[in-house]
């Protein structure tokens, strides 16, 4: 704005020179041959008419610039309002732009977020479904464990009733068999073979207490003749011992084969 100023005053300066000048030669210069009264009337009036119309130029030469002055000056003041409104807006888009950024920001940050939790739930939602594989293949394991001990059981219910089954007709076997008298004998015949075993165990605890009373006889005596005599009887007692001994291993052992002959002969029945 300054710069205007200066450039207007300046060209107004110049101007007012130039006039001052010209009009300073036109006073300086005389004509050469005198003229006639009138004609120095005629031209002294039309230099003050010139000089009138040069004076009223000059008067009416600053309207102009003042009027493009205050233009111009119109045109600064728009320029500068339109100026400052144009900041006024850049500053709003600077502020819209700083808050679209904050926004941004907030949005990749919330997106991070979003991101960082959903890559948590999928950890979860595939350790969830292994969870549930893992359970799903327990529970077939587990049908699967079900149905064979359900099968187990109907199987073991089976062999219960089978075996009931046998235990029955065994029963009536054996009761047949009780009745039978091939069985009635060898009933006897066991009975008749226990007793013979108690008798003789009876003997042998006879024998066994002269043998002790034999020992004993020997431990008292300290005679040579005396301790003969004992060694004698207890030797004629050993020996009888063995006999009786040898004899019961003998019914034993025919008793036995009999039995298992019996046992032989019903099985190859039945």
């Amino acid at each position: 704005m300054n710069w205007f100023k200066s450039s207007r005053k300046k060209e107004s300066e110049d101007y007012e020179k130039e006039f001052l000048s010209r009009y300073k030669k036109q006073q300086k210069a005389k004509p050469e041959k005198k003229a006639s009264k009138h004609k120095k009337v005629i031209e002294i009036e039309s230099d003050e008419k010139n000089q009138d119309v040069e004076i009223k130029i000059l008067k009416k030469e600053p309207e102009p610039l003042s009027t493009k002055f205050e233009s111009a000056k119109q045109e600064y003041n728009v320029t500068i309002k339109n100026l400052m409104d144009a900041r006024k807006v850049l500053n709003g888009i600077k502020e819209d732009i700083q808050k679209s950024n904050s926004e941004y920001a907030d949005i990749i940050s919330k997106i991070k977020l979003t991101r960082g939790e959903l890559l948590n739930v999928n950890n979860e939602l595939r350790e969830k479904t292994e969870e549930t594989e893992k359970t799903t293949e327990e529970y077939k394991k587990q049908n699967m464990l079900t149905q064979e001990i359900n099968n187990s059981k109907r199987e073991l219910s089976e062999i219960k009733d089978e075996i009931k089954k046998y235990n029955k007709e065994l029963e009536s076997v054996r009761t047949k068999a009780d009745n039978s008298p091939d069985v009635k004998k060898m009933k006897g015949e066991r009975e008749k073979i226990e007793n013979e075993i108690i008798q003789k165990r009876k003997e042998l605890d006879s024998g066994f207490r002269e043998l002790k009373f034999i020992k004993d006889e020997m431990t008292k005596s300290s005679k040579s003749e005396g301790t003969e005599k004992i060694v004698d009887a207890a030797s004629a007692v050993v020996a009888s011992m063995n006999q009786k001994l040898q004899t019961t291993l003998t019914e034993l052992n025919a008793v036995k084969k009999a039995l298992e002959d019996e046992r032989g002969r019903r099985k190859n029945s039945t």
